[in-house]
């Protein structure tokens, strides 16, 4: 019996003594920045992303208000003119979103060189 309640006990506090570590692991401030970077990392990705694919739709707009300008379509023009706006709206945001991902980056960097280093 009693070699039965040592075992439940011993089972019981590894499992305490387990989950504690973990939970310092977790809370380890270099561990966060880590996870912190490879968020801003995701970031800058999706970023050029948008960029490259904003960048397209402008280049396909630019044509059509050409071709439209080109063949008098006037009520088409002030379409293609709406959208062109639009997309280079959405092409500035991304990019500032981006400088503040890169920004983000820089100082996670840091924030985890200042930790490691004593």
């Amino acid at each position: 019996m009693n070699s039965v309640r040592a075992a439940v006990l011993g089972v019981v506090l590894a499992a305490v003594a387990g989950a504690g570590t973990a939970q310092a692991q977790n809370a380890s401030p270099v561990r966060r920045e880590i996870r912190d970077l490879h968020r801003d990392h995701r970031d800058v990705v999706r970023d050029r992303h948008e960029i490259r694919s904003d960048t397209r739709d402008l280049a396909a707009d630019r044509r059509d208000l050409r071709k439209d300008v080109k063949a008098g379509n006037t009520a088409e023009v002030k379409g293609d003119v709406r959208e062109v706006r639009r997309d280079r709206v959405d092409l500035r945001r991304d990019h500032r979103e981006l400088a503040a991902d890169r920004h983000d980056v820089r100082v996670d960097r840091r924030q985890i060189r200042q930790a490691v280093t004593p």
